[in-house]
């Protein structure tokens, strides 16, 4: 099943709850039991043809303490307390690991437990468990065929949201009363993508972050550091204590190191959660987790010796073994885990499994409204509320262009319509209609969507708005442009779309690792005006404005100044 897809809460299926307290043994022996049977193989009519179908568990994900529980290691408070490794507690960030000689082997865990069994005493056999890090008796997945280390590998959305908000509160912590009042009006003013839910305070409301909150949060924090931290932002006891951690004397350049930090973090952050991976981006993950957990351990005694952080020795081999780290992650799990979380005070408490799944019943039920999904073989319910008739499209892989908010011709900008009649020839002739263009006036809109085929049957609804950045598919490559405006043209009797766009051009300098852009002056060598068929990618990049301190008010950015591109994945290690 195709990523997409697999996060989609339809394609997820709740096979129970087990409550706090609960024994998870006793909830999962049916399942087992099953699992066994087709283990061996199990006949099945499929669409009317017997089937001899064999199938065993794949993966098993959990955050850190559960997920020792499925493989029969001790909780990470113990001295050996990771599932992947035998590192003891005091040495878990240490660069003198190595994992090959200490990781845990299936074969030697058997062997290690059988031990543990045949000891005489309860408190020789305590004393066993303790010395590898094991519990006293194998977990009861061991009935199932798997590599109980390699199959149960560490989930990369608990360790990078954990990691993420122990460091925004040890961030938040050192701020003095005037950092922190920066930080809130940067933070406030901010350009956050559109496609973004606002986010809570990161002041007032920190113990109230969801895990995604703290993951989008870190993406923008190095751009809204970058705007205002000074060294008087800082307590002065946190501050020296970090100077004396880091070996740094000068106050600026700890300014910036603290910084790099959180750069470093958001970079790690960003390509830990890649959907795919080329050799040379699996070698650049190695680096990141590397770098990361060198700069944190060394610059902050919280980080030291912490399981999420001990955990980047694990995510590259994970993402070889599962192809990505998304692959074994549990971001939708989570998101149904906070639902029915939410639901348990509203239920009679005397059968929660029961309730809970009678409101996952009803949840299923409505999983087209809640994906954002839509069936095709119906008429769209809203479409007497479109502001235009039926827009053509030349591209048979996009289809149901609707356009919204009509926009009056006066309040458009004049220089956009420049030349139009001579782009509008080109923008046609880009489809193959070399017809000249008799009459027709454009008619200006706020919004358009459309629905774009990915792959058969695989659609994605696509949103535009003006002044989203956008990459137009052009023989000169992929540029980024904004959209100035979106109207629609009618020519034979056929309606099309059409977009109006500024280019950004690439100045070869970089602020924070990041590529800078300007927005170009002058239009005489590029194109402005394109069928909405061209443009292959909708906020895939965020454009952030290259502002400090006091250069734009508010949020109220000269758009003259210099942009640059928030792509995290090309972020480098040094700062200028």
């Amino acid at each position: 099943m195709p990523l997409a897809e697999r996060r989609h809460l339809k394609n997820h299926f709740v096979l129970g709850f087990v409550p706090f307290g609960g024994s998870f043994d006793e909830f999962i022996k049916p399942f087992i039991r099953e699992m066994k049977v087709l283990e061996n193989g199990k006949i099945m009519n499929i669409q009317g043809n017997e089937c001899v179908v064999i199938a065993s568990i794949g993966d098993i994900t959990a955050d850190l303490p559960q997920g020792n529980d499925m493989v029969g290691v001790k909780r990470h408070g113990a001295n050996r307390g990771c599932r992947t490794c035998n590192a003891t507690k005091d040495s878990l960030t240490s660069n003198k690991l190595d994992l090959q000689l200490i990781s845990r082997y299936h074969h030697q865990s058997n062997k290690q437990f059988k031990e543990i069994s045949e000891a005489l005493t309860i408190t020789e056999r305590k004393a066993i468990a303790t010395e590898y890090g094991l519990q006293l008796n194998p977990p009861l997945l061991n009935q199932l065929k798997r590599e109980r280390h390699l199959q149960s590998p560490q989930d990369v959305y608990h360790i990078t949201a954990g990691k993420v908000l122990r460091f925004l509160k040890i961030t938040l912590e050192a701020f003095s009363p005037e950092g922190k009042s920066e930080l809130i009006e940067v933070w406030k003013s901010f350009e956050y993508p559109k496609t973004w839910k606002k986010l809570p305070n990161p002041i007032s409301h920190i113990d109230s972050f969801m895990m995604s909150d703290c993951l989008q949060l870190t993406m923008m924090l190095p751009f809204i550091l970058n705007r205002f931290l000074k060294n008087n932002h800082f307590k002065n006891s946190d501050f020296e204590l970090f100077k004396r951690q880091t070996g740094v004397t000068q106050n600026d350049f700890a300014v910036k190191l603290w910084l790099k930090c959180w750069i470093m973090v958001a970079k790690t952050t960003a390509i830990v959660f890649k959907d795919s991976f080329t050799e040379d981006e699996y070698g650049e993950l190695r680096d990141c987790l590397h770098n990361e957990r060198m700069l944190l351990s060394q610059a902050f005694k919280n980080f030291e010796n912490l399981p999420n952080l001990h955990a980047n020795f694990h995510l590259l081999l994970h993402a070889k073994n599962y192809a990505t780290l998304l692959n074994t992650s549990v971001g939708t799990k989570e998101m149904v885990h906070r639902i029915f979380k939410g639901i348990v005070p509203r239920t009679n408490l005397k059968n929660v499994g029961l309730d809970l799944l009678k409101h996952y019943t009803t949840l299923f039920a409505i999983r087209h409204l809640l994906d954002g999904g839509i069936d095709l073989r119906l008429s769209t319910p809203n479409s007497g509320f479109d502001d235009a008739d039926e827009v053509f499209s030349p591209d048979e892989k996009i289809s149901h262009i609707s356009l919204k908010r009509r926009v009056l011709q006066r309040n458009i900008d004049a220089s956009l319509l420049l030349n139009i009649q001579v782009e509008l020839n080109l923008a046609y002739e880009d489809f193959g209609d070399n017809s000249a263009i008799i009459g027709g006036t454009p008619s200006y809109f706020e919004y358009a969507s459309f629905l774009f085929e990915k792959e058969k049957d695989d659609f994605v609804l696509c949103r535009l708005h003006i002044r989203d950045v956008v990459s137009i598919n052009i023989e000169d490559g992929n540029n980024y442009a904004i959209i100035r405006a979106i109207f629609c043209h009618q020519k034979n009797d056929l309606r099309f779309a059409f977009v109006i766009v500024d280019w950004f051009e690439e100045l070869n300098r970089t602020r924070l690792g990041c590529p800078m852009y300007q927005l170009q002056t002058t239009y005489t060598n590029q194109r402005r005006i394109f069928s909405i068929s061209l443009v292959n990618a909708i906020n895939v990049v965020h454009f952030v404005h290259c502002c400090k301190d006091e250069e734009c008010i508010e949020g109220d950015h000269d758009s003259k100044q210099f942009h640059f591109i928030h792509d995290l994945e090309h972020v480098q290690l040094d700062l200028e």
